[in-house]
């Protein structure tokens, strides 16, 4: 049988594991929403320019320059959104 010595030694080792696994995950939970809270204030400082780009295709009247890694995860949500609501007129014509 085990000591009761090894056995508080086991729980306090497992509770410093536990520990030390919430404070990774809040840690991680604090960056991403960091990360959303930017992309959010990218795309609202932005989202006119966008939408003028996709409609009309200015390409030189683009001002805005994706150039950190949450613009591009930004414009990425951006253009996958449009997507699922975009509907060709030869799709629409067809119903």
């Amino acid at each position: 049988m085990m000591s009761i010595t090894a056995i508080i030694t086991i729980t306090i080792i497992l509770g410093f594991l536990l520990f030390c696994t919430y404070i990774y995950l809040v840690i991680i939970k604090v960056r991403n929403t960091k990360i959303i809270h930017k992309k959010q204030s990218w795309m609202d400082q932005h989202q006119e320019e966008i939408e003028a780009y996709l409609l009309h295709g200015d390409i030189e009247k683009i001002t805005f320059r994706p150039t950190k890694s949450y613009h591009f995860s930004a414009l990425e949500d951006y253009f996958s959104l449009y997507l699922t609501n975009y509907k060709p007129e030869l799709f629409i014509e067809n119903l």
